[in-house]
């Protein structure tokens, strides 16, 4: 095998991704998929024992790692039964899925009469029926109060289309149009993988791909267990809370992690963590692994991404817990709860090993539902409005937070203004950074993102609220501070102003309302007391920070003549601070 071969098919594999992805945008008509690129595509390898990743693109970690599991299961299901042209499509929670707007769509790829390697695109739709729209039933008691199980099923076989099962689909949403489209787009976004595919085995040849796609899985392997053996042996653990499960009444929902780093192996054991519980937050298995590798790749971002990397891995999940539940308890919000608090229960553990390594890699929950009929058509409209839901971004060690979704979700954009307004009935005011808002640390929090926008013109209008984070913020690392939290407020000013910080269900939307919502950053790294003055006076001059804020939060004194920093003012400051702290 020629080292410089396999190296060209794994970059060729990720290049198939990304056109994979970019097809899906150019194609897919809901603005989850065109807009806030709420997808993933891939590129898995199977070699008739183990399914494999090889590349991706356009990720949302949660979908690809979750992805392994649904496509294990659609084997299983069908056994021997692909066959040249078949599309798979699976949704199951307790058959290789997350939650049911997550829509997994599968087309095997067949050489010497074996299926060898699959494209796949995960996608959320936004309604997959239920008795709430978007399926956020805040009190849902059973994964059936919030939506249509699709269990593994043929969507197209021998590349005929089922109809029936088609017309199925359709039917259990209130998106027809929407996902019928969709749907195309991401089997389309697929054959297109097919035929990239096809035209690189006819150039290099089945078996030495095969070899190549060998050596790819193996030097990730390699890479990261070079990166385990250079941690101290130990025992850590780490501990998040999720504020509740909302309309199932539990509290301070508790994620306890177990690593134990031994040589160039790593295992991660969640026992401790909340039983299962009445509330849409329950994480199944796959979800749970999926926000387990999040950060671990996050850590190692010089490792490429791919099965290989995943091997050193041992993950142990308890039985009929918030983790790893029994069907048929409610899933419908576990992607992002608990989903982030397994992430960052997995940090506050890796922290007290590799400290300079650790950072926000999880998401927080500021999620506002719409639905109605649009007035200026009369046409049924339902939107979730990412731009609320922007920043969760934290600090890590030598870099400030950035952007507006923290580095491992950045695939996810904030749509822009102007298309949504076209496209719902809505009008903004106003989205930007709170001054004084972002965690500090001797590198600092992204600020919280605050968003104004008003309800216009619409018919028989509902919203819905979904609201984490508010009690229990994104933490920060290493002596650096926690991010603000999150928070609504509807009808601000208003004698109905309602404050939001937790959940408001179903509640009626009428043309006039307004909503203001608060999406806090992620947490500081490092003292913020050892942050260079410079920089404070950087985010002072930006407005960033308030002069009073520099120097309540950093104990640094900037001139209001002058905007200069009085160094042995903040000297004389800084050292105070410290010997009271000690």
């Amino acid at each position: 095998m020629d080292l410089i071969t396999a190296e060209i098919i794994r970059e060729y594999l990720l290049t198939v991704s990304e056109e994979m992805s970019e097809t899906v945008t150019r194609t897919a008509m809901s603005p989850v998929f065109n807009e806030g690129h709420d997808y993933s595509t891939a590129i898995f390898y199977f070699d008739g024992r183990q399914m494999s990743l090889i590349a991706r693109a356009t990720v949302v970690p949660e979908h690809i790692y979750a992805s392994m599991a649904s496509l294990e299961v659609m084997l299983k299901t069908f056994e021997s039964g692909f066959r040249e042209g078949d599309v798979g499509l699976i949704n199951d929670p307790y058959f290789g899925g997350s939650h049911l707007p997550d829509w997994t769509i599968m087309k095997p790829v067949f050489f010497d009469g074996k299926p060898t390697f699959f494209p796949v695109v995960r996608a959320h739709q936004l309604d997959v029926g239920g008795p709430v729209a978007a399926c956020k039933n805040a009190y849902a008691k059973t994964i059936w109060q919030e939506g249509f199980r699709i269990y593994p099923l043929k969507l197209v076989e021998e590349g005929k289309t089922r109809e029936d099962v088609w017309r199925v689909l359709l039917a259990n949403t209130r998106l027809a149009t929407d996902v019928d489209n969709d749907l195309r787009a991401m089997i389309g976004a697929c054959k297109i993988a097919e035929d990239r595919i096809r035209t690189m085995i006819a150039k290099y040849g089945i078996e030495e791909v095969k070899e190549s796609v060998g050596y790819i899985l193996d030097y990730s392997e390699r890479m990261f267990r070079e990166e385990l053996a250079s941690w101290p042996d130990g025992v850590y653990e780490g501990q998040a809370f999720l504020d509740s499960d909302w309309g199932g009444g539990h509290q301070d929902i508790n994620i306890n992690c177990k690593v134990t780093v031994k040589g160039d192996n790593l295992t991660i054991d969640l026992n401790g963590s909340h039983p299962q519980v009445e509330g849409c937050v329950n994480s199944p298995g796959s979800n749970t692994t999926s926000w387990l590798y999040t950060p671990l790749t996050a850590i190692a971002p010089h490792i490429p991404v791919n099965s290989g990397f995943l091997r050193p891995v041992t993950i142990v999940l308890p039985r009929g817990s918030v983790v790893n539940p029994d069907p048929p308890y409610p899933t419908g919000q576990s992607t992002v709860c608990v989903g982030n608090q397994i992430c960052e229960a997995l940090m506050a553990a890796l922290e007290k090993c590799v400290p300079q390594k650790v950072a926000t890699a999880g998401l927080d929950l500021t999620f506002l539902y719409n639905w109605g009929v649009d007035g200026r058509h009369g046409n049924y409209f339902l939107g979730l409005d990412y731009i609320a839901s922007a920043c969760s971004a934290g600090a890590t060690f030598g870099q400030d937070g950035w952007g507006g979704y923290t580095a491992t979700h950045c695939a996810l954009r904030v749509p822009t203004y102007e298309m949504t307004e076209i496209q719902f009935p809505y009008l903004y005011y106003r989205g930007e950074y709170v001054t004084d808002s972002a965690a500090p640390g001797k590198w600092r929090g992204v600020p919280a993102w605050e968003l104004e926008r008003e309800m216009t013109d619409a018919r028989d209008a509902t919203v819905n609220i979904f609201v984490q984070s508010y009690k229990y913020p994104l933490r920060g690392y290493a002596g650096g501070k926690p991010g603000c939290g999150n928070w609504f407020v509807v009808n601000p000013g208003k004698p109905d102003e309602l404050f939001v910080g937790s959940f408001l269900d179903r509640s009626p939307s009428p043309p006039g309302q307004v909503v203001v919502a608060r999406s806090g950053g992620g947490g500081g790294w490092g003292d913020p007391l050892e942050r260079d003055p410079a920089k404070v006076l950087d985010d002072v001059l930006d407005e960033y920070v308030s002069l009073e804020g520099a120097e309540r939060d950093y104990g640094v004194i900037i001139d209001r003549k002058t905007m200069t920093v009085d160094e042995d003012a903040t000297a004389r400051l800084r050292s105070s601070r410290s010997a009271a702290a000690k």
